[in-house]
């Protein structure tokens, strides 16, 4: 690009691909000359050949150093993995020996399971990925052509001379959708979604299963991850959060809580990484897996003959059914690092555990006693929570988090990482000197009377929830007044409040106190929006 813009047209898709290009380099990523300093090279578009102009040949991008001043490929050092020594003697990866001996991913998948996978994980009504075909099509193929199918998917799962998915199966499209606001021209204002091919996501789906199956028999994630788990969802984050909050407050001690953001997460972690903490975990067949991402790609819409190809080496694959699981498991190993340094140094909450329920208005409980024992971090995918009974602890966890973003590429958003004092109101307290340090800087606190969001539910440090009622009211009167001269029948305009009103206040309302007068202002928001008058009937002639 010579010129400042505005870019149209082609060249807006030209900026794009070399803003999605320079976004997967690998942090090693150098020239290829051995006498050029070890840093990554700019990324441009190749210029080519003056016979083929009359051909359109694909755009292809290419990367430049500044030190020899010559084109060089993109991909050198991206194997490249830094010492993973801290991680194996914190003991991080001693459940490998849990895995299971026969576990593969490489097993031919039978016509049961083949069936069961196409019926249950292929829904309706998603857009296609660049060859065209949606779901339906898959859906409502005859046994003889799934079974065309089910012989394609058994070659790439072979256990021996496997057939490796090419450049054009795995490829995906990017579309782009703006987040909302006033403002489109920086990057930041655009949320890319990539549209992968159908076929390529049926075999995500039955590596994900299997894999699934593998790590949570072995016991490989940590308790403290609750996101992206059979059986788990926010409610168990949330309820811990305001247990912690609840006891520290009855108990008169000081919690203190780091909510720690990672930047651009899902897109940042190195892949050579990634693998080596498979292996180290003991998973099998993750050869299987280095081959699929071996050729996995994107192109900008509309991904016409014309369009660059994207290769990343970094993140997982945008929108492929198994890469949530693959977070998971790099993520396992931050989480044990965090653990296993609270266990060394005796970090944690420290409230007394098993202690009796406290009810309003009871001074005894003759139920079980809650058993909470202690913890250090909660998570729900990349949403990390430290807990801890004191101020060197928080530091000393920071730490441990700051060692893992030196290793893995892992970025901490230091502007929305913030420090949360849980503490009895009015203890006297005073916290204007504490300071909490990460990478040389200061990490902001968070006043008291402050509400933040955690998992959809705002609310201060000290437990109140107010934030959080005025957003329902807000929700609910909004759904209210969408409603007025609806063109919807009474029952879809039923559903649709259900759906953001009443939602908005079933999510929250096991953590929320809510008053009698504050529900029955709530419950006359909603019988108003029950006499909405439907949309007059039109007379047909």
């Amino acid at each position: 690009m010579m010129d400042e813009g505005p870019w149209r047209g082609t060249d807006m898709t030209i900026a794009w691909d070399l803003y999605f290009q320079a976004q997967g380099l690998a942090p090693a990523a150098r020239c290829g000359q051995q006498v050029c300093a070890p840093k990554q090279p700019h990324v441009i578009l190749a210029k080519g050949d003056e016979g083929e102009k009359h051909e359109q040949p694909r755009r292809q991008l290419t990367g430049f150093c500044e030190d020899c001043w010559q084109h060089t490929h993109l991909r050198h050092g991206r194997e490249d993995v830094a010492d993973m020594s801290c991680l194996f003697n914190a003991g991080v990866f001693n459940k490998s020996t849990r895995i299971d001996p026969s576990a593969r991913l490489k097993v031919r998948v039978t016509d049961n399971e083949f069936r069961s996978f196409v019926d249950s994980c292929f829904k309706a009504n998603k857009s296609p990925g660049p060859d065209g075909y949606t779901n339906e099509c898959v859906k409502t193929m005859s046994h003889a052509e799934l079974e065309v199918l089910r012989a394609w998917a058994n070659e790439i799962l072979a256990v021996e001379k496997a057939r490796v998915m090419t450049v054009e199966e795995m490829n995906g499209t990017i579309s782009l959708l703006h987040k909302g606001g006033v403002t489109d021209d920086k990057p930041q204002h655009w949320r890319p979604v990539v549209l992968l091919n159908c076929t390529n996501q049926l075999v995500m789906h039955i590596l994900n299963a299997r894999l699934r199956g593998i790590v949570e028999k072995a016991g490989i994630l940590d308790p403290g991850q609750s996101g992206g788990r059979q059986g788990r969802s926010t409610d168990i984050n949330l309820t811990k959060v305001e247990w912690v909050t609840r006891e520290a407050v009855a108990q008169g001690k000081r919690v203190y809580r780091v909510d720690v953001d990672f930047c651009n997460v899902f897109n940042a972690m190195l892949q050579a990484a990634l693998w080596a903490v498979m292996h180290a975990y003991g998973i099998p067949d993750v050869d299987l897996l280095v081959s699929l991402y071996e050729h996995s790609t994107v192109r900008m819409a509309p991904n016409d003959p014309q369009c660059a190809t994207i290769t990343f080496d970094t993140g997982v694959a945008q929108g492929s059914a198994l890469s949530p699981l693959l977070f998971l498991v790099f993520m396992n190993a931050l989480l044990g690092l965090i653990t296993d340094r609270g266990r060394k140094l005796h970090v944690s909450h420290g409230l007394k555990c098993g202690v009796q329920p406290r009810k309003k208005g009871m001074t005894q409980d003759t139920g079980q006693a809650e058993q909470v024992g202690q913890f250090n971090l909660i998570g729900f995918v990349d949403d990390l929570s430290l807990f801890t009974q004191t101020l060197g602890g928080a530091q000393a966890l920071l730490e441990a988090i700051q060692e893992f973003e030196s290793w893995s590429g892992l970025r901490v958003n230091r502007k929305k990482t913030c420090v949360m004092v849980i503490e009895r109101q009015g203890s006297g307290q005073c916290q204007t000197d504490e300071t909490l340090i990460y990478m040389g800087q200061e990490v902001a606190f968070l006043a008291p009377s402050t509400a933040c969001r955690y998992l959809g539910v705002w609310g201060t440090p000290t437990g109140d929830m107010s934030a959080t009622k005025t957003r329902i009211f807000k929700k609910t009167e909004d759904a209210r007044d969408l409603l007025r001269h609806h063109p919807l029948t009474p029952e879809q305009a039923i559903d649709l409040f259900t759906s953001i009103g009443v939602g908005a206040f079933r999510y929250s309302a096991a953590l929320v106190p809510w008053t009698e007068k504050e529900l029955e202002r709530l419950e006359a928001v909603c019988n108003g929006a029950g006499t909405v008058p439907s949309p007059p009937a039109v007379s047909q002639t």
